[in-house]
């Protein structure tokens, strides 16, 4: 038995490829599944995939917080096979068990870095038409994340912010952050799913 089969209750449907999003259901937590990866609802998630699909063709896509690899999983299929995906975490749960999956799935090109966001030299990377935002949830840390990346998302490209909640405090500062964006400019906002919203770079 494969280590990500040991990992679920018996009889849990998990491909040996991911085609279509229909194809990730193993990543989500629900009654058959107790050991989900992705720490998103499935609306969400579908949503993400159609972000990928719908970003600038053959541009880049960057991760901010990658945890136990789950999104990275889910956006690495649904790109194309020779796009690049960099995936950057300053303290990812489990990288060999992501590594293995990747690997599981065929999914090429995707860089799992260990390296603060927030510092990282995003002028570095070329062609970025997708950024997911789920990393430090402070206000001070997704401001900091959105301030280094979004100037080097290219015209069309999209943000993608997780765990956008409508309360106040520290706690849901992608929320204060993501309310202060649409404010400033409202045309911004394209598409919604439970606490994912996603932005494009007019």
């Amino acid at each position: 038995m494969s280590p990500l089969r040991k990992r679920f209750k018996s009889g849990a449907d998990i491909p040996n490829q991911i085609n279509d999003f229909e194809d990730c259901g193993f990543l989500f937590e629900d009654e058959s599944n107790d050991a989900g990866f992705i720490w998103m609802q499935p609306a969400e998630g579908e949503l993400l995939w159609n972000c990928v699909r719908r970003r600038p063709p053959r541009s880049t896509i960057v991760e901010i917080g990658r945890c136990e690899g789950g999104s990275a999983i889910l956006m690495g299929a649904a790109k194309h096979e020779d796009d690049r995906l960099l995936s950057i975490d300053n303290d990812p749960v489990d990288d060999p068990q992501v590594k293995w999956m990747l690997d599981w799935f065929g999914i090429k090109n995707v860089e799992l870095v260990v390296a603060d966001s927030t510092t990282y030299p995003a002028d570095t990377v070329k062609n970025i038409g997708l950024v997911l935002i789920d990393g430090d949830h402070t206000y001070e840390g997704v401001k900091a994340d959105f301030e280094n990346w979004f100037p080097w998302v290219m015209t069309g490209g999209l943000v993608a912010f997780h765990d956008v909640h409508k309360a106040e405090g520290k706690t849901n500062g992608v929320g204060m952050l993501y309310k202060e964006i649409i404010a400033e400019n409202p045309t911004l906002q394209i598409a919604v799913a439970g606490t994912l919203h996603v932005i494009r770079k007019l």
